[in-house]
């Protein structure tokens, strides 16, 4: 069977641009593994920020989309960050002109957050869209731990103009939420992994048929397992987040003026994802009162596989605080290592590890919680220890590689088993529009 991927990133395809820092690991992953499946021809389309021709890597073939997006000044830079484009009928064109090319059985869209899913209403083959996160639902949670009030008041003049401003985000995230809303409506097949998003799916795509299937994790995450630090005495923390407000910093923030005046806890607080000057930390720390580095916390950026992993196996408790969230490749990273891990109990993340079993699951944005679930591992660090083994377990069956990729092979021939048109494109009705 032939396969088209719309997918945000290159996937398997970064090998061959030199990418060094993979983002969204899984679809790199899932990719290399849909290789080895003789009866999968898989081809996959991805933004790019550089005009490069289609090309062969491993058994894939790669069609990267030029993002030609120029502005003729800072008014219409402004316009294009806040307004965005619902339905951009230039890319829609190029999505299915490679959809020509290639003349796939069915296509396999990666995320909502593209308007890639536009192209079910112009094409006669089937489209299954694999739910990643939920921009309609993360908008309900976008200010988690501010409001706008306080975004607007810590925002620069440069930055209001140029729209690289929170506020100007969300407006963003509003509009995108709509483009999301009436592709979902007209999808017809969704995958998804959790009950969170199988529960959001009935509301938005409520006529879909639903298949559940797990992600295939970065390889050097199958090959390490973490162990106890025989210096009980220095705690680390490890988190990996992004620099969206709903990812919980002010709850490490908070957290850690807790632990270390409240209790006297010594410990170091190692933070992946984000930048020491990043605007979100200069926000912070303007509306809390608090220096990140009068509590040992450690901005350690955007890091490579290796860094990261490193990072974790040398800390003794994974901290995940976001207030919205489906599937935390973090969370999911740390299980298979075998750390114990403490999370907010938000999204997905209670179908991944059972509380009081496999971790701690507390309140988001409840940081007298965390700290007390910090405590309790502390105190009971051969239970913490426990938890981080029942949740390696877990997460080696579900991130079984061999499995999955025979799942969504099966998924794929059931989805086919219900259409059977024969390949045919709409986009010379739609260049004529």
């Amino acid at each position: 069977m032939k396969i088209l991927w719309f997918s945000n990133t290159a996937a398997n395809g970064e090998g061959f641009l030199n990418n060094i820092i993979t983002i969204g690991g899984w679809l790199k992953s899932l990719d290399k593994e849909l290789q080895l499946n003789k009866n999968i021809d898989l081809n996959v389309a991805f933004y790019h920020n550089q005009k490069i021709n289609p090309f062969v890597y491993g058994n894939s073939k790669y069609y990267p989309i030029y993002s030609d997006v120029k502005f003729s000044n800072m008014f219409s830079m402004y316009f294009k960050r806040v307004r965005g484009t619902l339905e951009p009928k230039k890319d829609i064109i190029k999505y299915l002109d490679i959809v020509d090319e290639v003349k796939p059985d069915l296509i396999h869209i990666h995320g909502t957050e593209n308007p890639f899913g536009y192209i079910s209403k112009f094409i006669d083959i089937p489209v299954v869209i694999s739910i990643q996160g939920n921009i309609t639902v993360y908008s309900h949670k976008f200010f988690s731990g501010f409001n706008i009030m306080d975004t607007l008041i810590n925002t620069s003049i440069k930055d209001y103009i140029t729209g690289k401003n929170y506020f100007s985000i969300y407006k963003k995230f509003m509009n995108m939420s709509i483009r999301e809303k009436e592709i979902l409506n007209i999808s017809k097949y969704i995958i998804g992994r959790t009950e969170w998003d199988r529960r959001i799916s009935r509301i938005l795509t409520p006529n879909a048929y639903y298949y559940h299937a797990d992600e295939i994790l970065r390889d050097e995450f199958y090959m390490n397992v973490w162990k106890k630090n025989s210096n009980c005495n220095r705690l680390i923390f490890h988190t990996t987040i992004s620099g969206a407000l709903y990812k919980g910093l002010e709850t490490i923030l908070q957290t850690a003026e807790i632990l270390s005046e409240k209790i006297n806890t010594k410990f170091e607080w190692n933070i992946a994802g984000i930048e020491k000057n990043s605007k979100i930390v200069k926000l912070f720390e303007k509306k809390y009162p608090r220096k990140s580095s009068k509590y040992s916390i450690n901005y350690l950026g955007k890091i490579g596989a290796d860094l990261l992993l490193k990072s974790i196996l040398s800390s003794s408790i994974y901290i995940h605080t976001s207030h919205i969230e489906n599937s935390s490749n973090g969370i999911c990273e740390a299980m298979i290592l075998g750390i114990p891990v403490i999370g907010t109990y938000t999204g997905g993340t209670s179908s991944l590890l059972e509380n009081n079993k496999e971790g701690i699951l507390i309140q988001d944005g409840d940081p007298f919680s965390l700290a007390g679930a910090i405590w309790d591992f502390i105190n009971n660090y051969e239970i913490a220890v426990k938890y981080g083994q029942n949740a390696r377990q877990r997460a080696i069956s579900r991130h079984n590689k061999k499995i999955i990729s025979e799942r969504m092979y099966e998924i794929y021939g059931e989805i086919l088993g219900k259409n059977k048109s024969k390949y045919k494109s709409k986009s010379i009705a739609y260049n004529n529009n």
